[in-house]
């Protein structure tokens, strides 16, 4: 049985609680480095795209993800999004934690991930 809110079910127009942390309850965000360099991820993702550099553009996600707020902790954090398409989400994830991972191993000479994220559907809570 998968373990509880590992099960996702994406919707589009639809606000969703997002969580993660590290595999075996690591550390994840162990300086204010790490955390200004996760959020600086956020904002690459979420805000419009740089038409500066185009030959280094990644998925961006503006438009299509919304972050309404967000929670860092040491060991694992807290989004909480909503998304336009239904699966908007996923790759969005996909794209943050895989950039973080990389980020944090070059700069701790350590092959340490996250476990795979989980989500709550809050739409019952506004609506």
């Amino acid at each position: 049985m998968p373990s509880k809110n590992a099960l996702k079910i994406y919707r589009d127009n639809t606000y969703y609680h997002l969580y993660n942390r590290g595999v075996d309850k690591q550390l994840i965000f162990d300086n204010d480095h790490a955390y200004k360099t996760f959020l600086y991820f956020l904002k690459k993702y979420l805000l419009p795209p740089d038409e500066t550099f185009p030959s280094k553009a990644t998925n961006n996600f503006f438009g299509s993800i919304t972050l309404h707020a967000h929670c860092l902790m040491p060991n694992h954090y807290h989004l909480l999004i909503s998304q336009k398409n239904s699966d908007d989400i996923n790759f969005f994830m996909r794209s943050i934690n895989s950039q973080y991972v990389r980020y944090y191993n070059s700069h701790h000479n350590r092959k340490v991930g996250t476990k795979p994220y989980l989500l709550i559907l809050m739409n019952s809570c506004f609506t």
